[in-house]
């Protein structure tokens, strides 16, 4: 497809155009998208760059609000440039949201940069915290079995009411006089 001129993709419903989706045809010269709702947030970042790449190429391309792809100004879809990521930790993925990019963290790992670990901020109590494989959510192993919470050992609350007992019960000193 190489040698591929026009392609007409009018009404198509298409919204979203992934990065490369048209990078293997080098001879187009016309691009028909109009009747297609492009959203124009970051996600459309990389065709746009295309685009301005290929000032010769003539399109329809719209955003679902009427403007022509080719008009956006670079200004605005300068924050969605890939060297203006953050750096995302722990095999996070940087990700456009609207015209934001953000760290889309994976596993157990949250936070701005996935730099946290759920188990960081969760809350087991007396038992230790694990990371569900399948689902990535932090849960509590507390005596072999998975719970929200892990409350006291029954035996560290017995020897705690123990001492309490104690304390009470002591004698308090008295002061004999001693006659000798």
């Amino acid at each position: 497809m190489t040698n591929l001129y026009q392609l007409y993709l009018h009404g198509n419903n298409i919204s979203h155009i992934e990065e490369h989706a048209f990078g293997n045809l080098t001879s187009l010269t016309w691009l028909e998208l109009s009747g297609n709702p492009l959203n124009c947030d970051c996600s459309i970042f990389p065709f746009w760059s295309w685009l301005i790449e290929r000032a010769s190429l003539g399109t329809t391309a719209k955003c679902s609000n009427g403007t022509l792809v080719t008009s956006l100004q670079s200004a605005v879809l300068d924050i969605c440039h890939p060297d203006n990521c953050p750096q995302c930790l722990n095999g996070g993925k940087c990700e456009a949201m609207g015209y934001e990019l953000i760290c889309d963290c994976i596993g157990q790992w949250t936070g701005t940069f996935c730099q946290e670990s759920q188990c960081t901020s969760y809350d087991c109590g007396f038992g230790d915290c694990y990371i569900e494989p399948v689902n990535g959510t932090a849960q509590c192993l507390c005596r072999d079995r998975y719970v929200n919470y892990c409350p006291e050992p029954i035996l560290k609350i017995q020897k705690n009411f123990l001492k309490l007992i104690q304390f009470r019960t002591r004698e308090v000193p008295t002061t004999n006089s001693r006659t000798e």
